[in-house]
């Protein structure tokens, strides 16, 4: 039984039957000494050596871990909005957005429906 790593994904596993994974995609018995103690997002993989990420690599995963963190809150946000809600919150937003009143907004949205 040996150790492998996948090399796109970077998933590991332990003890298992070598013939079932092939080379081109898995690393057999792969030395993880240089990135011990460190996630998987971290490493990097050239051939069969596996390194880790300096700190500028892993400072920037971390920022674009966060900013998807950040987009997909938003999304989940968005979509638990109802029509009216989302409505509401599109005429606010342009308001404050454009300094016109709500009420100004409301009228030129109904204004533009019964023209439709």
């Amino acid at each position: 039984m040996a150790d492998v790593l996948n090399r796109a994904t970077r998933e590991l596993r332990r003890s298992v039957n070598t013939p079932e994974y092939p080379a081109e995609d898995w690393i057999i018995n792969p030395d993880l000494s240089a990135v011990e103690g460190y996630p998987a997002k971290y490493w990097l993989i050239d051939g069969d050596t596996v390194s880790l990420m300096d700190e500028a690599a892993r400072a920037a995963v971390d920022e674009a871990e966060a900013a998807a963190a950040v987009e997909a809150r938003k999304a989940a946000e968005i979509a638990r909005l109802d029509e009216d809600t989302m409505l509401r919150a599109l005429i606010a937003f342009e308001a404050q957005k454009s300094g016109q009143s709500e009420a100004d907004i409301k009228a030129a949205l109904v204004a533009a429906i019964e023209a439709a």
